[in-house]
């Protein structure tokens, strides 16, 4: 079992140098209601074009189902202000720029690596919007 303390310090330090702000470490758990909300909104259609939230219900709403991605969560923020040229046009900032999960993927990525080659044994996945 690796140390956490040790690991967390490691972990913190190398996603700030990736460019993320803010690092925590939890354990797994959904706030109550969570799987009968999220469901509920998967019955009424409420995916638009994003038909894996369908397809990802049952891992979604419960992380005993997520296999071996299931100890720790390590949860990081990075403020992302791309430079785009403001337009007339009514749609989201972010939108006219490069696909944010992209830019936070190419981020975490490397970390990811690291980590998986200074943890041998323990299991490491990237995700932008779990």
């Amino acid at each position: 079992m690796m140390a956490i303390h040790k690991t967390e310090i490691f972990i913190k330090a190398r996603l700030s140098q990736a460019g993320f702000n803010q690092v925590v470490i939890i354990k797994p758990k959904l706030p109550v209601g969570f799987e009968l909300v999220y469901n509920q909104s998967m019955r009424q259609g409420r995916y638009g074009q994003m038909g894996f939230l369908l397809a990802q219900a049952e891992f979604k709403t419960d992380p005993s189902r997520q296999g071996k991605y299931k100890s720790l969560i390590l949860a990081s923020a990075a403020y992302y202000r791309p430079k785009i040229k403001l337009t007339d046009i009514d749609v989201s900032l972010y939108s006219q720029s490069q696909d944010y999960h992209k830019v936070l993927m190419a981020k975490l990525r490397p970390v990811v690596k690291e980590l998986k080659q200074a943890y041998p044994g323990h299991d490491w996945l990237a995700s932008a919007d779990w």
